[in-house]
């Protein structure tokens, strides 16, 4: 996916199995550096979950969807999953791309 000056936003989707493994992850791979990039990992949330987050953080639970942001465009979908099935079982992940396909 593309911001409005064309940069690839570089962001991808992880779906996890066991709710247990999501903050697992965010400890182990948040942070990691591959390919001379900081990957972040958090928790996805739609909008209305985010704003209800920050009005009440405390009490906020989420998803079992996790954020990556700073992957590089040779991410592909296996090679995503490949890379958290070393930690834990996902359900599903997807790199998100235009229409051109680069991410």
């Amino acid at each position: 996916m593309r911001d409005a000056d064309g940069k690839s936003k570089d962001f991808e989707f992880v779906n996890f199995y066991d709710p247990d493994d999501v903050a697992h992850v965010i400890e182990a791979l948040n942070g990691y550096k591959f390919d001379d990039k900081e990957l972040y990992i958090g928790k996805a949330h739609k909008k209305y979950q985010r704003e209800m987050e920050l009005k009440a953080s405390d009490k906020f639970q989420g998803g079992l969807n996790l954020y990556l942001k700073n992957l590089d465009d040779i991410f592909t979908d296996d090679k995503l999953k490949e890379l958290f099935s070393e930690f834990v079982t996902i359900t599903s992940c997807k790199v998100m791309r235009d229409p051109n396909g680069i991410s």
